[in-house]
């Protein structure tokens, strides 16, 4: 295997190259692999793997859209990070967020913000673990509803009703966005509240 990196930045793709691979194993690397590359998630031993479902980045498209507009009409300086991995190696945690951003300076080391989609649950804890990053502030999008989990200065999550991050966001509006059926209605829904 070949591991090689893509750019000549700081912060460059990790491209793994593999020579004489059979077409078998390509169809068994995919099997393995997943409909979608897997995010990982990591706590006291585990690694949890997770291939993202049709419905699952449905959700996560649409709430990115959501969350986008939203903080770009807010007029917040911001840019989105995606499933940015995060990792701390003495705290043994690391995980992939469905989502990710930071404002402001864009050299930080951890988002101000991640947000997931919870369509199946997996067995890792995934608030512990960004606990553990330091995340300030993690979203949850789970049957229908946000949950907002603000990190104190005790280091532990609270439940919010406001973001923190963006106090004037909408929940209940972007709620009802989030239940229209496709992307397209979503964008319509995201239009016409400007």
């Amino acid at each position: 295997m070949i591991v090689m990196s893509t750019s000549t930045t700081n912060n460059p793709d990790v491209v793994r190259l593999e020579r004489n691979v059979s077409w078998e194993a390509f169809e068994a690397f995919l099997v393995a692999r997943g409909e979608k590359p897997p995010r990982v998630a990591y706590l006291e031993g585990t690694l949890e793997t997770m291939s993202p479902s049709t419905s699952h980045e449905h959700l996560r498209k649409a709430l990115a859209m959501v969350v986008e507009e939203y903080i770009d009409g807010l007029g917040a300086r911001w840019t989105g990070v995606g499933s940015w991995l995060m990792k701390n190696k003495k705290a043994k945690v690391g995980l992939e967020p469905d989502e990710c951003y930071v404002f402001g300076d864009k050299k930080k080391k951890r988002p101000d913000l991640a947000v997931e989609v919870i369509w199946t649950s997996g067995s890792v804890k995934k608030l512990e673990i960004y606990r553990q990053l330091g995340v300030p502030e993690v979203w949850f999008w789970k049957k229908h509803r946000f949950s907002i989990h603000v990190l104190g200065q005790d280091k532990r999550y609270g439940l919010r009703d406001r973001s923190v991050c963006l106090p004037d966001f909408d929940f209940a509006r972007a709620t009802e966005i989030m239940k229209l059926p496709l992307l397209s209605d979503v964008k319509r829904a995201l239009r016409e509240r400007r």
